[in-house]
């Protein structure tokens, strides 16, 4: 098999054939030539997609809340920016006077 330029592509390729070999002995045969019928196979497909949506969901829950402690910090130092202007005007002007 020749080499891809793609890293990911060359990654997903190495993970397919570790997921083979870790089926082989697992199953003690190849996908090619298991005597799984059809309904069987969709079933664990699909039970296999259940599984790769909750994974998907759970990290789109991460996201969204490493974004919202993000945000609050921002907001925090926002506001500490804007309350120590204030103080320093609030100095320079008192000081002017």
């Amino acid at each position: 098999m020749s080499e891809c330029r793609d890293k990911v592509i060359e990654a997903v390729r190495a993970d397919l054939l570790r997921r083979s070999e870790l089926g082989i002995v697992k199953y003690n045969t190849t996908l090619s030539e298991s005597k799984a019928e059809m309904k069987e196979r969709l079933q664990h497909a699909y039970e296999e997609a259940l599984d790769l949506a909750n994974y998907l969901k759970w990290s789109i829950f991460r996201i969204e809340s490493e974004e919202a402690d993000v945000a609050k910090r921002i907001e925090a130092v926002a506001a500490a920016t804007v309350h120590h202007y204030d103080f320093e005007r609030r100095v320079w002007r008192s000081g002017k006077q």
